[in-house]
């Protein structure tokens, strides 16, 4: 049986350009944190708006998150998240997860926050639905149509694009901690359908 069609995944191109119309605001400076967050880490949007201030380290190499909350985690043993440093100050993860820190001022308590329109940060936790919604706002402003990408986009635009640039199976698995070996090779598959592709070679 055919799977279920799923949100098409956030890849490093697509999260570029909607890092590129995000406004100029404390809700954009968030926004970027978030999603460059999600994209790197392959995080669960519940796992995301479940981290606390004090689960993320700052270490010399880029920075750890620690994931204390997940749904395969039934245990509750966790698992932490190295993100190093990107290549681009305007898409790099860690310094992106700086500046929301250093400009909403949070230090114990919910990492990510609501942020009205007057830059009220609250000091409630997000919930989980605010996640895919910033994500489809920021894919709209890009020409895109929103109804295409969700929450679990970035986990799956993670996945794809790690593959694509040639990325092993185990460190995509040590990063977005997939219990499930077939859910991930599925993600895997779809990103290297064009690779050693046999239409390739029939000389049209």
């Amino acid at each position: 049986v055919a799977p279920k069609s799923q949100k098409s995944p956030a890849t490093t191109e697509v999260v570029r350009a909607m890092l590129d119309e995000l406004p100029d605001s404390l809700i954009g400076v968030r926004d970027r944190a978030l999603i460059l967050v999600a994209f790197a880490s392959a995080m669960r949007r519940s796992e995301l708006v479940g981290l606390d201030c004090t689960d993320v380290r700052f270490v010399e190499r880029g920075m750890e998150i620690a994931v204390r909350r997940s749904k395969v985690d039934q245990e509750g043993a966790g698992h932490v998240i190295a993100i190093p440093f990107g290549n681009a100050e305007r898409t790099c993860p860690v310094r992106a997860l700086r500046s929301w820190i250093e400009a909403a001022g949070p230090t114990d308590g919910p990492l990510f926050r609501s942020v009205d329109r007057h830059g009220r940060v609250s000091a409630g936790r997000m919930d989980g639905g605010s996640v895919g919604r910033i994500v489809k706002r920021a894919v709209e402003r890009t020409g895109r149509n929103p109804e295409d990408f969700g929450a679990h986009s970035t986990r799956a635009g993670f996945i794809t694009s790690a593959a694509a640039n040639g990325a092993s199976e185990h460190s995509i698995a040590k990063t977005s901690n997939h219990r499930s070996v077939q859910v991930l090779r599925s993600y895997i598959r779809a990103a290297c359908r064009f690779d050693d592709n046999a239409g390739s070679k029939l000389g049209l």
